[in-house]
């Protein structure tokens, strides 16, 4: 087998394992508790308080809501 037709072999392997479909988006999971300082609000109700977490790939692109909570009562938020 001449050079040649090895580079080629190489090429055409380097693309075929480097070609695949979307990439597999990772999940997170988030677990949290807000509370307020008991001179803002000695209710001990926390709900409510609401959550936003964005992503925009440049400032040309949409904007993509990744995350978007509410808290409830104790202030607790989860989700994925």
């Amino acid at each position: 087998m001449d050079i040649r037709k090895l580079f080629y072999l190489v090429f055409l392997t380097a693309i075929l394992t480097n070609c695949s479909s979307e990439p597999e988006m990772e999940k997170a999971f988030l677990d949290g508790r807000f509370t307020v300082a008991d001179t803002l609000d000695n209710t001990g109700d926390f709900s409510g308080i609401q959550l936003i977490i964005t992503y925009q790939e440049n400032v040309d692109a949409e904007i993509d809501t990744l995350f978007n909570k509410k808290t409830n009562k104790d202030g607790v938020i989860k989700g994925i």
